[in-house]
């Protein structure tokens, strides 16, 4: 049972820890940009634009994981491992379709 938990966390440190180390790398590219882009930088469009890339490095993370824990439960002997961080993956990707579709939703409803 302790195995499990420590599997749980595990999993889930694995989905975070990517999506930040996505998201780094994504705010850099975004900097380099608006360094060189002409004109002034609005920081009220760039602060929503790291807002975008935070959800969306975070979304994309959840994805690769579905992909890559499916791979490894496949083609190695680690079943609780890659079977936990499968289900944990799928799960945040649901909820992150439901945030894009109700986000979606909510900005038609405004306009």
């Amino acid at each position: 049972m302790s195995q499990f938990f420590t599997e749980l966390l595990a999993g889930f440190a694995r989905i975070v820890v990517s999506g930040f180390v996505l998201w780094m790398v994504l705010v850099v590219g975004l900097l380099f940009k608006e360094l060189f882009s002409p004109g002034d930088v609005n920081l009220r469009s760039y602060l929503l634009r790291v807002w975008s890339l935070f959800l969306n490095s975070f979304e994309m993370a959840s994805y690769g994981w579905v992909l890559w824990s499916f791979y490894r439960l496949n083609s190695t002997d680690a079943d609780l491992q890659y079977g936990i961080s499968l289900t944990l993956s799928i799960i945040a990707s649901v909820y992150f379709l439901y945030l894009r579709v109700t986000g979606k939703m909510l900005l038609k409803h405004r306009a």
